[in-house]
């Protein structure tokens, strides 16, 4: 699913997101076309706060009309975060109910990358009713820009009116 970009240029990248769920393991798919060169590695990186300064893959995911959340950061570099929130940008603290199982970047051409993100989750039962949002910041030279299955009137990820449901996405 192409994600839409808030930042309104003339030339900007191009970024698709899939997700798929199989037992305790989520993937996380992000295709991105873009003149800028984005690098990544094969492997899974560290664990680092901050990743969202910088070019940044992002999924949130809520349990139906539960108000706590989970928000999931992830590098070209392989680097990795997870935090839950238990209400709108509050009460932040690392998630450790999950865990980086795979990491790969396949370079398909000079300006397209594919990065897939799988994490195992470690609490038990999956969520019954999951909302998910999906994003992606891309630093330019000049500007940042950002991109999300729906915005609002600014670039917000957290909103939950642009979560979607994630039997949308057959998980």
């Amino acid at each position: 699913m192409a994600l839409t970009p808030y930042s309104k240029t003339d030339c900007y990248p191009f970024v698709e997101f899939d997700i798929a769920r199989k037992g305790e393991i989520l993937s996380l798919s992000f295709r991105v076309s873009s003149e800028n060169a984005i690098r990544g590695p094969t492997a899974i990186g560290s664990r680092v706060t901050g990743l969202w300064e910088d070019t940044c893959f992002e999924c949130f995911l809520a349990n139906g009309s539960e108000q706590s959340y989970v928000e999931f950061n992830f590098s070209p570099a392989g680097d990795w975060q997870v935090f839950r929130f238990s209400d709108y940008r509050s009460g932040r603290q690392l998630d450790s109910n999950w865990a980086p199982h795979d990491f790969s970047h396949r370079q398909e051409t000079l300006s397209e990358h594919q990065f897939n993100f799988e994490m195992r989750y470690l609490a038990g039962a999956w969520p019954a009713s999951p909302k998910l949002q999906a994003a992606t910041i891309i630093r330019q030279p000049k500007e940042m820009l950002y991109y999300a299955l729906s915005h609002g009137i600014r670039p917000d990820f957290h909103l939950r009116d642009h979560f979607r449901d994630g039997s949308d996405f057959g998980i």
